[in-house]
């Protein structure tokens, strides 16, 4: 995989200081269960950006600290979207998915059983979103 960067802004208005790279391995640090990266450039117009990660957490809390290394690193690189920071979505959320809109990269945590409830990746995968990455299930 060709590590995409960002650091002098898009035509999206977005300011980027990260790499795909740098996501799995935050990600990889909080021992993420298993990690998928898609290319989805050119897709929806570039509506959910260049990338979109899934990541598999074990239990909600897993869930909420993978999601919560992620946030801080973007904020920790100044990362800006249209002047404000990154989003996060399902902090209060039942359904053990939360997504965190990081500009380019649009990253999806979930818990073992809402990968498998939402099928995410399948349903990128058939609408035209390639597999750059698949780092198989930890122990």
């Amino acid at each position: 995989m060709r590590p995409a960067a960002w650091t002098d802004g898009s035509s999206r208005g977005r300011i980027q200081k990260y790499s795909v790279t740098d996501v799995v391995s935050w990600l990889d640090a909080e021992l993420a269960v298993s990690v998928t990266v898609m290319d989805a450039r050119g897709l929806m117009d570039g509506a959910v950006g260049e990338f979109i990660i899934f990541a598999t957490a074990r239990s909600t809390s897993h869930m909420k600290r993978v999601s919560g290394t992620v946030m801080h690193e973007l904020s920790a690189r100044g990362v800006l979207m249209f002047g404000s920071a990154p989003t996060i979505e399902g902090l209060n959320s039942d359904d053990g998915w939360m997504v965190i809109d990081g500009g380019q990269v649009l990253v999806n945590v979930m818990t073992i059983e809402a990968q498998r409830k939402f099928e995410l990746e399948h349903r990128w995968e058939t609408n035209g979103a390639t597999v750059v990455l698949q780092r198989p299930a930890r122990e």
